[in-house]
């Protein structure tokens, strides 16, 4: 159960590493047409052009990432959910064969103290 939890753990760090990398991506670089020529100002809005088209598609590879890494935690938290309810069934299992064997233990000594009172009480009859 703790190293599912580790696990867990270890994959939501890596989701917000993934989603922090994202918002730095997606900081805009706003292109200063103040002081450039307008050569140099086309260069620009072309670099930035292809620049985007390469960010959106590394943008889509850090979202299917990101929603593999969902996917794993899901799965890992109804893995976790099954083995606790299975291992809440053994510990009541247990339990009750622990239960079963006080009970067994009870029932002899009740059985050893009625044969015990009917020795006696045969002996007192016998006294009679």
């Amino acid at each position: 159960m703790e190293q599912i939890q580790a696990e867990m753990a270890a994959l939501n760090s890596q989701i917000q590493i993934l989603l922090e990398e994202r918002a730095a991506l997606t900081i805009n670089n706003v292109i200063s047409g103040e002081n450039d020529s307008p050569q140099a100002m086309v260069e620009a809005y072309r670099r930035q052009a292809r620049e985007n088209a390469q960010l959106s598609v590394e943008l889509q590879g850090i979202d299917a990432a990101v929603a593999a890494l969902e996917a794993q935690i899901k799965q890992k938290q109804t893995k976790l959910v099954r083995w606790q309810g299975e291992s809440k069934e053994l510990i009541q299992q247990q339990q009750l064969e622990e239960a079963k064997e006080v009970a067994q233990v009870h029932a002899q000594r009740i059985n050893q103290l009625a044969a015990e009172l009917a020795a006696e009480v045969r002996f007192l009859k016998a006294c009679d």
